[in-house]
């Protein structure tokens, strides 16, 4: 049998290949109400330096608004960003996985769906985020295990100073 080697950590948060997705989410979930305006959420992104917000009404996540949903649906369709409702461009339902399933499960779902934020889901309700900025996080840590090979070292004449090949020519 192999002996077990030490965990790995991003911070308080141990790596390995059975790696849950809760273990890596933010827990804090960022909200804003369906009624505010474009501008509005944008402001709050750029404030809380997050590229989604989930939209709520009625107490309720509806939806999910992004940064590029602000971008491609709002300002790519001249919708006025003074006026025009997040409810107007949020996709709707917000995609999920349960917190219990492997951070690779999670890459291959978001993967397939095209996606950069998902939902965290414990016990059927929302609890957390789980963005593509977790996930390279989650992959970088892995990268420190394996040693860079090192690029291919091609032989090189160095070059001639001017006063070498003026003095070749004479």
């Amino acid at each position: 049998m192999k002996p077990r080697t030490r965990p790995r950590h991003i911070g308080n948060r141990e790596i390995g290949a059975l790696s849950h997705v809760q273990d890596h989410a933010s827990r804090e979930l960022k909200t804003v109400p369906g009624r505010a305006t474009l501008a509005e959420a944008g402001k709050l992104m750029a404030r809380l330096n997050v590229g989604s917000l989930l939209v709520m009404a009625r107490g309720t996540i509806v939806g999910i608004v992004t940064d590029t949903d602000l971008a491609r649906k709002g300002a790519g369709q001249g919708l006025d960003p003074a006026t025009a409702s997040v409810r107007a461009i949020m996709s709707s339902p917000v995609m999920a996985i349960d917190g219990r399933r492997s951070v690779e499960e999670a890459q291959v779902f978001m993967r397939s769906r095209g996606v950069r934020h998902l939902g965290v889901m414990d016990r059927g309700k929302i609890v957390g985020m789980f963005t593509l900025s977790d996930l390279v996080r989650y992959l970088s840590a892995f990268a420190t295990l394996v040693p860079a090979r090192s690029a291919p070292v091609t032989a090189r004449r160095p070059r001639r100073r001017s006063s070498d090949t003026s003095s070749r020519r004479s």
